[in-house]
């Protein structure tokens, strides 16, 4: 019987499952990199909690993972950044001479 070749959208031979170094691969991430979302307090909300484990390492259901790149691509966007904004503040560029500990230089 031939070896199936295992992809990222393929769970492997344990029908509809998915270890870490798998999901890993479909994520385009590492494991340490997943362990280390997995392990978050709070953990990211576009990766569902694993159904279990498997040979001491968790494991996903493929179903739970249907839209995760989504998900994860949806969380990963950067949002407007607002710590720079005063309320009232004129939204301009900060000439050399206005900011502290800046001087033009004239050569």
């Amino acid at each position: 019987m031939p070896k199936s070749r295992l992809t990222p959208h393929n769970p492997g031979p344990v029908e509809g499952l998915y270890d870490a170094p798998r999901l890993a691969q479909r994520l385009g991430i590492t494991t340490s990199t997943l362990r280390q979302h997995r392990l978050a307090d709070p953990r990211p909300t576009w990766l569902p909690e694993p159904a279990g484990e498997l040979n001491g390492g968790a494991v996903w259901r493929a179903a739970d993972l249907e839209n995760v790149e989504a998900d994860r691509s949806e969380a990963l966007r950067p949002g407007k950044r607002t710590d720079l904004e005063r309320p009232g503040a004129p939204q301009r560029a900060r000439k050399a001479d206005e900011r502290p500990g800046v001087r033009e230089l004239n050569l």
